[in-house]
């Protein structure tokens, strides 16, 4: 979710690298709030061994909105 998008924005891309699936798709919603909502679980489950995804979002100007990559810890069964 992001909220309070600037005046200009009207689309949020994102990209998910996880090992070597990358998996693309676009944030829906308004200026006020636009949402994006991605099943990791179903699209990375043959992936092994994966310690972080890599995310990168884009508005519709081609700006770069976050470049983080995030950590994933395996809970227990």
């Amino acid at each position: 979710i992001r909220k309070l998008n600037e005046s200009y924005v009207s689309k949020l891309d994102y990209t998910i690298t996880a090992g070597a699936k990358t998996i693309t798709g676009s944030f829906e919603g308004t200026q006020k709030e636009l949402t994006a909502y991605i099943d990791l679980n179903s699209n990375l489950r043959d992936i092994a061994a994966l310690e972080k995804i890599h995310v990168v979002i884009k508005d519709n100007t081609g700006r770069i909105v976050s470049n983080t990559d995030i950590p994933l810890v395996q809970l227990p069964e």
